[in-house]
């Protein structure tokens, strides 16, 4: 943390010309993975749910408008549940292996909800109805948390209120896309218009595979050693082996600093600091 806020210090306050640039911190890189988990998290189609579920369920299902108003009371107190498990999972399981879950759990949902209004019927309604209410738990152990905390974590110390801001203004930005558009592609397109989420949903799943990188059990430090090691000229190594040589080396540098005299001693685990 002392040679990061020096170097800092050095480089002065970011411009946005550098915002646009990699570097060695690949400054750009990692701004543009934290506002993408908020786009992924918007135009995944929470909205169409959170926002618009009384007129999904009376328009695309066919409730009445009271049954629709608490069918959607009773949908929504499963955001307070799943968010409080969540904090329980996202430590131990990571978030990038949550965000794969979220992306093909939601996908499922609103493929099968599309499924069953295309084809009609008590039956496949209620089929339909059910993996509506079933896609806030593959939701709320994914994209309801994991897009506030993850700009905050992958930008630099330099970068990160900057980035944070990008990821936020990103999100709302596709916030008013979704409730924009809602009403009209259900009136206009009904049932194929809950597949363009399927899809969409789908698609996150290898944007994160072969973009995002874990950020759990990493300090803020070793987040941008291991973004320094990966993309240094000539490096071949993945970001598991950059963040294990990440932890090696913010360690040894602590070492040093608590005991000038243990420059060549073999760094140990009680050193390391896990932040979430």
């Amino acid at each position: 943390m002392v040679t990061t806020i020096a170097r800092e210090r050095a480089e002065g306050q970011i411009t946005w010309r550098e915002v646009f640039r990699n570097g060695t911190q690949q400054t750009f890189r990692r701004i543009m993975l934290g506002a993408g988990t908020s786009f992924m998290q918007q135009m995944g189609g929470v909205n169409v749910v959170a926002y618009y579920l009384p007129v999904v369920l009376e328009r695309s299902f066919g409730f009445s408008p009271r049954v629709s108003l608490i069918l959607s009371a009773c949908d929504s107190m499963q955001w307070m549940f799943w968010a409080a498990m969540a904090t329980f999972v996202i430590e131990r399981v990571g978030r990038f292996k949550l965000m794969l879950f979220g992306a093909a759990g939601t996908s499922l949902c609103f493929a099968v909800a599309a499924a069953g209004l295309g084809v009609g019927g008590k039956a496949a309604n209620g089929v339909a109805v059910a993996f509506i209410f079933l896609y806030y738990f593959f939701y709320g152990l994914s994209f309801l948390a994991i897009p506030f905390l993850y700009p905050s974590e992958i930008n630099s110390n330099r970068s990160r209120n900057r980035g944070a801001s990008i990821a936020m203004v990103t999100n709302w930005l596709c916030v008013y896309i979704v409730v924009s558009i809602t009403p009209v592609g259900i009136d206009s397109i009904g049932w194929r218009f809950y597949i363009i989420f399927a899809m969409l949903n789908l698609s996150w799943i290898p944007l994160i595979w072969f973009f995002y990188v874990e950020t759990a059990g990493l300090s803020l430090e070793e987040i941008d050693r291991v973004f320094e090691l990966k993309h240094a000229p000539g490096a071949k190594m993945t970001y598991a082996e950059a963040a294990k040589q990440a932890r090696e080396d913010i360690e040894s540098e602590r070492l040093q600093l608590s005991d000038p005299g243990s420059k060549d001693k073999e760094p140990t685990s009680e050193y390391v600091e896990q932040v979430a």
